[in-house]
């Protein structure tokens, strides 16, 4: 049988968390490379087409702004929130200690 048993605690490996370090370098080489060549990519740039440049920027802004995640269940988003009338009535209690210094 691989691994622990049910119900033990993991021992050993990365913390959760942790990169792996075979990405951290590679992300590491990959901002040296844009670092050291900014200028050159700059220049390059310049000298896209508009449509080009749009495509460029679509691209990179994928890695900036976080991509919006389709809704697999749009029948639970559409579906009215409803009140169970045996619960509509109820005088739930209120706990408040702003008056409670």
């Amino acid at each position: 049988m691989r691994g622990r048993k049910k119900g033990t605690f993991k021992t050993g490996g990365r913390e959760k968390g942790t990169e792996n370090k075979i990405t951290a370098s590679i992300k590491e080489l990959i901002n040296e490379f844009i670092q050291n060549n900014i200028i050159t990519m700059q220049t390059d740039f310049d000298k896209l087409e508009p449509k080009e440049r749009l495509i460029f920027i679509e691209k990179l802004l994928k890695y900036a702004i976080p991509t919006k995640i389709e809704n697999d269940y749009p029948e639970i988003v559409e579906q009215p929130l409803f009140i169970i009338e045996e619960y509509k009535n109820y005088d739930y209690p209120v706990e408040s200690n702003l008056n409670n210094d």
